[in-house]
């Protein structure tokens, strides 16, 4: 269930486009729920990781679940 509550911004995020040409079978799946990422994918830098993630609402989930699991 959505909420108007505003989140908060993620800190290193910008968006990539998956330059594979459409015979080659290279397949990437978001880092945070598992699903397939066609062609667009949200890039989120850390320590010098790269993290994908199929759009910025997966990446601040991801991020939450860090922040809760280091508790």
């Amino acid at each position: 269930m959505r909420t108007k509550a505003r989140s908060q911004g993620l800190r290193r995020g910008h968006w990539e486009e998956n330059k594979a040409p459409w015979y080659e079978q290279t397949m990437v799946y978001c880092d945070a729920c598992g699903m397939l990422i066609p062609k667009k994918q949200f890039v989120l830098e850390e320590n010098g990781v790269s993290r994908r993630f199929c759009g910025a609402e997966c990446a601040q989930i991801a991020e939450r679940v860090r922040e809760l699991n280091q508790r």
